[in-house]
């Protein structure tokens, strides 16, 4: 467990990173990599491996289904092969409050609004919009859309963020297209 941050920095660093696409969570493994970067190219006085930077999401923190840090050892994970059925039930099933209403303050109501944040990824909408669309229909069915949706927005999401994501990257560091091979 203590070895994680410097297995991902070498992973990182390895492959001659600079912009890293990553959790809030894991910024300060980031910032372990970034020091080992600099370190190594101070020693040996040239850069052998960039700085990486963070490329943070426009979620750069979703709460698991119990409230609390998403993980998949704790098992409050919505997995990207869940079927809409399974998916509804996780959401349903999620930790929220005893508010009557929907709302979108990740201060106050830090549950509730990593729902609503992920409906609104799911649907593509801001998450405000989106919290004052439920408003008082909470009590029925609180998130109806999103067990609709997730699935079928995520349906080849590895293949989809890998090849964006390579994208992004590529454009971002003004690098050949190709990929780097071992």
């Amino acid at each position: 467990m203590l070895t994680y941050p410097v297995h991902q920095a070498a992973d990182i660093l390895f492959c001659k990173a600079n912009l890293v696409p990553v959790g809030q969570d894991q910024l300060p493994h980031l910032e372990i990599a970034r020091l080992i970067a600099r370190r190594f190219n101070e020693r040996f006085g040239r850069q052998v491996f960039p700085v990486p930077d963070a490329l943070l999401s426009a979620a750069p923190l979703l709460l698991g289904t119990d409230g609390t840090k998403m993980s998949k050892s704790r098992g409050n994970t919505i997995p990207l092969s869940a079927t809409a059925d399974e998916t509804a039930r996780l959401i349903r099933g999620a930790k929220t409050d005893s508010e009557r209403s929907i709302s979108y303050d990740p201060e106050r109501r830090p549950a509730v609004s990593s729902l609503v944040l992920l409906a609104a990824l799911c649907l593509g909408r801001d998450p405000l919009q989106v919290a004052d669309d439920i408003g008082d229909h909470a009590l029925s069915e609180p998130f109806p859309r999103v067990g609709q949706t997730f699935p079928k927005r995520t349906q080849g999401a590895l293949a989809f963020h890998c090849c964006s994501t390579f994208e992004f990257l590529r454009a971002a560091s003004g690098r050949s297209a190709e990929p780097y091979h071992v």
